[in-house]
């Protein structure tokens, strides 16, 4: 079994990249819809984060203003699964799109975009991207591609894990510690260009 975490910016299609996924019998775990879940009005969770955070950090019906939140959950889990899927677009068009989907001003669009993860941050996680910026056609054609990628991988390690039931824990620590590294490097990388910034400044 192949584990995939697939994430991507506000408006970039990852709600269009799942219904293709699920369209091709592959299981879907809606980690943002699990997120509401845990916070919806009445329970417990929410409950404490407004006794943290005080009540304005909750919508006039009750429940958790959460928009920043979207899509952030990657940073809690990109170390378990097997690979990472980031769907993209070019941030002009998730704009656009944003606006579009919202109803909102150009404005306000920039002003949601601006406060998450930049997404070409959330490249340096991926292990396969997605380019959402053109057709449908062209999105389709894409995700054969990336599912016959992932099943090509998929294909042999569960019929190790079934043969041989330790590898399965073997290659979980594996992905754990290659992701750790990765992770490391990445952080490097970005101090790195920090510190460059701040020199030439």
């Amino acid at each position: 079994m192949l584990v995939v975490g697939l994430t991507g910016g506000i408006a970039t299609g990852k709600s269009t990249v799942s219904n293709l996924f699920k369209s091709h019998n592959i299981p879907i775990i809606d980690a943002d819809l699990i997120a509401r879940e845990v916070v919806s009005p009445g329970t417990p969770t929410l409950g404490k984060i407004v006794k943290y955070f005080g009540e304005d950090i909750l919508l006039e019906d009750g429940t958790l203003n959460r928009p920043n939140q979207e899509g952030d959950v990657l940073d809690g889990l990109w170390q378990f699964v097997g690979k990472i899927v980031v769907v993209y677009c070019s941030p002009e068009i998730q704009l656009h799109r944003l606006m579009n989907r919202d109803r909102s001003s150009r404005t306000d669009a920039s002003s949601r975009l601006n406060s998450q993860k930049p997404i070409a941050e959330k490249l340096d996680y991926a292990d396969l991207v997605i380019d959402n910026s053109g057709s449908i056609q062209d999105l389709q054609d894409q995700m054969q591609s990336v599912i016959t990628k992932l099943y090509n991988e998929a294909g042999w390690t569960w019929r190790v894990s079934w043969l041989f039931p330790p590898w399965a824990v073997i290659s979980a620590l594996s992905t754990l510690l290659w992701r750790t590294l990765r992770r490391q490097r990445r952080l490097a990388r970005q101090k790195k260009r920090r510190d460059s910034g701040t020199t030439s400044q």
